[in-house]
């Protein structure tokens, strides 16, 4: 009985030295976490938009563009609501140069990727300096798809081109979101006055768009020109409200 109990005791310490060895052996210590690096582009936010750049950065050292007292600007909210309703969008743009002192002035839309140029253009001033809109052609070829963020890029070069990279680019996204019966309804009571409703719903795009067209072409309307101010105020583009509205030409490079 004794020897049988003895041999227990034996078989449980060797046992017990085991668990011990084995736990204590690294390798099964616990390792720390490690982070994961990827080189993937992260995917825009399923829900709004990413910031961009409504102004250029420093201007190179090289590049031949004179200073001015206003620079190039986009007219878009980049608030995380820079949505639209429209296959075919209009973009806004203040251009502080005239058609002289511009070498060449393109503009791009691409996918969220970055990777597949949607639509291009070259845009020629006519003259003077002044707000430009870019309107995408109805064309299936160049349509924004529902529920898709989309990458555009206006790059401008000064006269003489003396650089291979643009002298000074604004960038920023754009979504296009489905429309609803409800927002139709909105619409339809507050005719010609969409902007109102496109402003309550975010639709920014589309608010400055369509406010833009009734003030440019109804220049003695003091409610459009004030909603114009109000508007651009709101976004942080106040500076340009006062600028006039000019004719440019669109060059497809397609």
């Amino acid at each position: 009985m004794k020897r049988h109990q003895l041999l227990i005791k034996l078989a449980f310490t060797i046992t017990l030295g085991l668990v011990i060895s084995i736990t204590s052996s690294p390798l099964v210590k616990s390792q720390p976490n490690r982070q994961i690096i990827s080189s993937e582009r992260p995917k825009p936010p399923d829900t709004g938009t990413p910031t961009g750049d409504p102004t250029p950065g420093t201007t190179r050292p090289e590049a031949t563009c004179k200073e001015t007292t206003k620079p190039l600007t986009a007219l878009f909210a980049n608030n995380g609501s820079d949505f639209t309703v429209s296959e075919y969008p209009t973009f806004w743009f203040y251009i502080p140069y005239t058609a002289k002192e511009i070498s060449s002035i393109k503009f791009l839309v691409l996918d969220e990727r970055e990777r597949t140029t949607i639509y291009r253009t070259s845009v020629q001033l006519t003259e003077k300096s002044g707000i430009i809109k870019i309107t995408i052609p109805s064309d299936p070829r160049y349509a924004l798809q529902v529920n898709q963020n989309y990458r555009w890029r206006l790059n401008l070069n000064c006269e003489p081109d003396t650089t291979v990279e643009p002298d000074l680019v604004v960038n920023g996204w754009i979504r296009r979101i489905g429309i609803s019966s409800e927002l139709v309804n909105q619409l339809e009571a507050v005719k010609p006055k969409a902007y109102i409703v496109y402003q309550d719903n975010g639709i920014w795009y589309d608010a400055i768009a369509n406010l833009a067209e009734l003030h440019f072409n109804n220049p003695e309307n003091s409610q459009f020109k004030q909603d114009w101010a109000n508007l651009l105020q709101s976004l942080g583009l106040a500076g340009v409200a006062q600028e006039p509205f000019v004719d440019s030409e669109l060059l497809p490079l397609d």
